[in-house]
């Protein structure tokens, strides 16, 4: 609820500052034509403070969801006609009202221009490799897929021969269509390098939310270890640090969480973890008596609610 509520209050922000640089273009603009600038405000409503410069009355309001630029001449002046004022907006050549009007969204497309530039320089938005991958990650064992032999690890490469770049691409076109879909991928050995295709036609019938949950399938991920759950967690002596990759899982590659849970729940678990570019063996300790044996404490409270309980 909070981060909801956080989030809206960055879109109107985001939103206010977006208008506040649209105002800006046509009030530059209007300046340089020479149009009389009454008023800038930034926000509506009831101004909580106001300044002037250059003759022209600045004001932060109270609802930021925009704002305003007040051009002379926009309306009667006493006894004048709009156009009777000379250093007005309709006093002005057709010519320079039309600069005026433009500058406000010329200003906007410069502007995202500009940020877009920025973040493609600096790398670009990061996103999760779950997004953009069409490796299966994990598959439901009682799925048709699975039947048919695909594993985590396989590749899904094109859904009735058109090309998908990740799971958004293959969900999003397995919904919208509306006749019998095929899925054309690679069942990948990853210990010998082998690659056969394989192709799954899937039932016209199924739709939507039901076609998914039927192929039982998700993306793989990269599976990076940011902390314990609990300081007594027995892979504390594993040497495992914040930052590091699980590859494999008693010799499987570990392709999602849910591979990864069923191999480290094993008797003995091996794991090779991946830093920095070198690679490590380390071994899963099991979980010690005293972490699940009940303390005194802890069995003299479990007493005293079965008395009470009776």
């Amino acid at each position: 609820m909070i981060s909801s509520i956080f989030y809206l209050i960055l879109a109107i922000l985001g939103l206010g500052f977006l208008i506040f640089i649209h105002e800006l273009g046509h009030y530059i603009v209007a300046r340089f034509v020479g149009m009389t600038v009454e008023a800038f405000s930034i926000g509506f409503g009831k101004p909580l403070y106001q300044w002037n410069v250059k003759g022209v009355k600045w004001q932060l309001c109270w609802l930021p969801f925009g704002g305003y630029v007040k051009i002379a001449g926009m309306e009667r002046k006493g006894h004048l006609e709009p156009y009777q004022i000379l250093d007005g907006f309709y006093g002005k050549k057709p010519g320079q009202r039309i600069k005026v009007a433009l500058a406000g969204p010329l200003i906007n497309m410069v502007f995202a221009l500009i940020v877009f530039t920025l973040i493609w320089i600096t790398g670009g938005q990061e996103k999760p490799f779950q997004q953009y991958t069409n490796i299966i990650g994990n598959i439901d064992p009682q799925s048709e897929l699975y039947t048919q032999g695909i594993r985590p690890g396989d590749a899904i490469i094109s859904v009735d021969h058109k090309t998908v770049q990740g799971f958004s691409d293959i969900f999003m076109t397995l919904i919208l269509n509306e006749k019998a879909a095929t899925l054309n991928g690679m069942e990948i050995d990853y210990k010998t390098g082998k690659q056969e295709p394989f192709s799954y036609t899937i039932d016209p019938k199924s739709q939507g939310v039901s076609l998914i949950e039927k192929l039982g399938i998700t993306p793989a991920q990269y599976l990076i270890f940011e902390d314990f759950s609990s300081q007594r967690s027995p892979m504390q002596s594993t040497g495992i640090q914040k930052g590091d990759r699980i590859v494999w899982a008693n010799g499987i590659f570990a392709f999602s969480r849910e591979t990864l849970s069923t191999s480290i729940n094993e008797p003995k678990v091996l794991l090779t973890v991946k830093r920095a570019g070198n690679t490590f063996l380390t071994r899963v300790p099991r979980v010690k008596i005293p972490d699940i044996k009940m303390d005194p404490l802890q069995k003299a409270e479990i007493d005293d609610w079965l008395h009470v309980a009776n």
